[in-house]
């Protein structure tokens, strides 16, 4: 199934659900997601990201796909109508739990991030979600608004914070080095934090994603002690770029020129546009403990 193909058929199945679950206002699309306006919700919405639910389509019988997507609708509309009526000033504890970050495009989002709780990095923005279910390797989650955080009277940078944690927590960094264990991103790899090994060659060029699920593996790059933990790794500073939104690919500035990594990561970003995070090749310098961009198409 081919990327028009899916989105035709999530949006076909929205239309239809449209008639079913009460309280839709509306339902639009756009190339990567679609976005359900609900009623009563002070204009909040929920998305509905296409290649979150291919593996569904895929794997379940004909009533699997409907059935999920409409539990996912109920579930997020609960939630949304949870947090535009919470009469406390403060983030409930049930929503709370279920913030999570999301790695995004900042060109491909331009025109909803003004909207949400974000932080940029480079051309990549960092951005407030609220997780609504778990399906095997697969989560579903919307956009937290930025008038939330008034609601709760919370610092959004604090609230980003605090997700970030709470996202590692779920999906903790893996690192993968070896080729073979990267045919499968799931259950490939060890644990980032626990690997205290450096790499054996220059030449390896290891991938670092999450536990759990790498559907948003990138976001591992943005941990906590991550940047730092990878450089004693690579024994100093390295060249790292986002080849997909699952994941970062690490390379030895020793042997690898960033111009070189560049071209070969525009090349990836047309072979897969609908997964594509960035168009930056950065560098981390050991020595100051910052990251700066080495090169951007």
């Amino acid at each position: 199934m081919n990327d028009k193909e899916l989105r035709k058929t999530v949006l076909d199945e929205l239309d239809r659900l449209k008639q079913d679950i009460p309280g839709i206002a509306s339902v639009t699309g756009t190339d990567e997601e679609a976005y359900i306006m609900l009623e009563d919700t002070d204009g909040l919405f929920l998305s509905v990201r296409y290649r979150s639910w291919l593996p569904v389509i895929r794997s379940g019988g004909p009533g699997l796909f409907p059935q999920k997507l409409a539990e996912y609708i109920r579930k997020g509309s609960d939630i949304l109508r949870q947090l535009v009526f919470v009469s406390r000033a403060d983030c409930p504890e049930s929503v709370k739990d279920r913030l999570i970050v999301r790695p995004v495009n900042k060109a491909a989002y331009s025109d909803r991030l003004s909207a949400g709780i974000c932080r940029e990095f480079g051309d990549i923005a960092l951005v407030l979600y609220c997780e609504i279910m778990t399906d095997g390797s697969e989560y579903v989650c919307f956009m937290v608004p930025a008038v939330l955080a008034e609601t709760w009277q919370a610092d959004p940078q604090e609230l980003l914070e605090y997700a970030l944690k709470n996202t590692m927590d779920k999906y903790p960094p893996r690192i993968i080095i070896h080729p073979t264990e990267m045919l499968d991103i799931e259950t490939g790899g060890t644990d980032l934090m626990a690997y205290n090994t450096t790499i054996a060659s220059p030449y390896l060029i290891p991938m670092i994603t999450t536990g759990g699920t790498s559907v948003n593996g990138a976001i591992a790059m943005f941990y906590p002690g991550v940047l730092k933990k990878i450089s004693l790794i690579m024994n100093g500073s390295y060249y790292f770029s986002f080849t997909a939104v699952s994941e970062a690919r690490i390379h030895d500035p020793a042997v690898y020129d960033c111009r070189t990594l560049l071209e070969a990561l525009d090349h990836c970003n047309r072979q897969f546009p609908s997964t594509l995070l960035s168009r930056c090749v950065y560098e981390y310098d050991a020595e100051t403990d910052t990251v700066s961009v080495a090169a951007q198409s």
